[in-house]
């Protein structure tokens, strides 16, 4: 059997940042994203007028004398905002770095390691890591394309990622047309 196209990654810290980095513009961290700024949001439009006399008097007086006053409460989450908006845009802005250097540092003992993806006309095999996948073109449930990477999803979370610069049989532009025609789908490009 003839291999229609094959791509052979080295896996590296590089690597691990371009897959890292598709996952974050994916759907699922995009929402995430929107939660953190909402968030962010109700505490510097919402909470902060509400509280901003209190927080001006806290000052005036002192913020321990009044943290023990009739509403402790209210000047201890006036007081708390900035920090927790602070918090909560780093968050939505820097979470893919944070999980960047976790899964590079769970994975760092594989630097230098190289995957190899054979696709046939019936299914694709993956070699990786000591181990092999052989995956049915029927499985896969979603294709996603960035400007570097094509996701094949056999699940909704899981699936196999294709670096486009990575392609030694075949080009990213027929291999597009090619799974699009096996799997019946249409790539999602995520920007």
């Amino acid at each position: 059997m003839e291999p229609r196209f094959e791509v052979q990654s080295l896996y590296s810290r590089e690597s691990v940042r371009k897959q890292t980095r598709f996952m974050f513009k994916h759907l699922k961290f995009r929402l995430t994203r929107v939660v953190y700024l909402i968030l962010a949001a109700l505490y510097v439009f919402i909470m902060r007028p509400l509280f901003d006399p209190i927080v001006i008097k806290a000052l005036m007086d002192g913020v321990l004398p009044y943290l023990f006053s009739e509403k402790p409460l209210a000047t201890l989450i006036t007081l708390a905002a900035p920090f927790a908006t602070l918090y909560l845009l780093y968050r939505a802005f820097f979470m893919h770095r944070q999980q960047e250097r976790r899964i590079w540092k769970q994975n760092k003992k594989y630097d230098g390691a190289t995957t190899v993806v054979t696709f046939f006309d019936g299914h694709f095999v993956d070699v990786s890591k000591g181990v092999t996948y052989t995956v049915q073109y029927s499985e896969l449930v979603e294709i996603e394309e960035s400007a570097e990477i094509i996701f094949l999803k056999t699940t909704n979370v899981y699936g196999f990622v294709i670096s486009k610069s990575d392609f030694t049989i075949g080009t990213p532009d027929d291999f597009r047309a090619f799974i699009e025609e096996k799997t019946g789908k249409k790539i999602k490009f995520i920007r």
